[in-house]
């Protein structure tokens, strides 16, 4: 199950990089990899049944973090 998801992260993130890479988009290539990176770590935990927490709740920690005093 685990091989398949990254089998079909790999098959969408690839002809994406490419076209970023032929228009030399750096700046977001760089941002797509960051992101693509983080989601398919998150989601292999997810595949793999390793408890994660809710990423709504990361988000909210986050901000409450940010605006704390």
């Amino acid at each position: 199950m685990l091989a398949g998801f990254i089998t079909f992260m790999i098959a969408i993130a690839v002809p994406e990089a490419l076209i970023l890479v032929r228009r030399r988009q750096w700046r977001e290539l760089a941002a797509f990899a960051v992101v693509w990176v983080l989601a398919a770590v998150y989601g292999a935990l997810v595949v793999a049944d390793v408890p994660v927490p809710s990423p709504v709740r990361l988000i909210i920690l986050f901000f409450e973090g940010l605006t704390a005093r």
